[in-house]
């Protein structure tokens, strides 16, 4: 963190307060201090950062968007979940807007915006989101892409944690499929998809004693 804070000083020396490059700097280190826990600080210097792409590039640049998702997420790590929905909406509707719909970077604050939905209690509208990127990534990538396998592992959690284990069984079923054509079976991702896999038909049956 001393070299980032290093490089943000002499961008702020020797670009001005206000040059995109300063803002560039202070984003990479308020990574390092979401990394580190250290919040206050990665808030301060993420507005700080959008604060500077928005006077300088415009509240519509691309560079204002990578700054809302980054705020964003770092509220999302505090567990403050209602500063960070209505950043993450402003994001996805710039990317729509600039992109399109079905554009990865869509697609990336779509699935952003249904993990704060969930984490806020919003499993509905949660799916709405992981579907909406899910598409968006298969019409980018195929449908055998590891980003696809992720949306459809966030899907299958969502239905575990409703106890439909009958929609998430395909879902999983789909993304194993994925990273072990992707990864191989001894990835630790086709592996962690292999466990859950034997969790949920553990969970089944457990269910299906349940009701006879």
């Amino acid at each position: 963190s001393k070299a980032s804070a290093a490089a943000l000083a002499f961008d702020e020396r020797n670009r001005g307060a206000k040059h995109a490059e300063t803002a560039n700097s202070a984003a990479h280190l308020a990574d390092l201090y979401d990394a580190i826990g250290d919040f206050a600080r990665a808030v301060r210097l993420r507005v700080r950062a959008l604060a500077i792409y928005e006077e300088m590039q415009g509240p519509d640049h691309a560079l204002t968007r990578e700054a809302l998702v980054g705020l964003s997420h770092t509220y999302t790590l505090m567990g403050e979940f209602a500063l960070a929905e209505p950043i993450a909406r402003r994001a996805l509707l710039l990317s729509e807007k600039n992109n399109g719909r079905d554009h990865p970077f869509t697609a990336k604050s779509a699935g952003q915006l249904g993990e704060i939905l969930l984490l806020k209690g919003d499993p509905e509208q949660a799916l709405v989101l992981f579907r909406q990127a899910l598409e968006a990534n298969e019409r980018s990538f195929g449908k055998k892409n590891p980003s696809v396998a992720a949306l459809l592992g966030q899907i299958a959690a969502v239905f575990i944690d409703q106890g439909k284990y009958e929609m998430a069984l395909p879902l999983l079923e789909q993304a194993h499929s994925i990273y072990t054509k992707v990864y191989g079976v001894a990835h630790i991702r086709t592996l962690n998809y292999a466990h859950g896999l034997g969790m949920l038909q553990a969970y089944r049956g457990q269910s299906e004693v349940a009701l006879k």
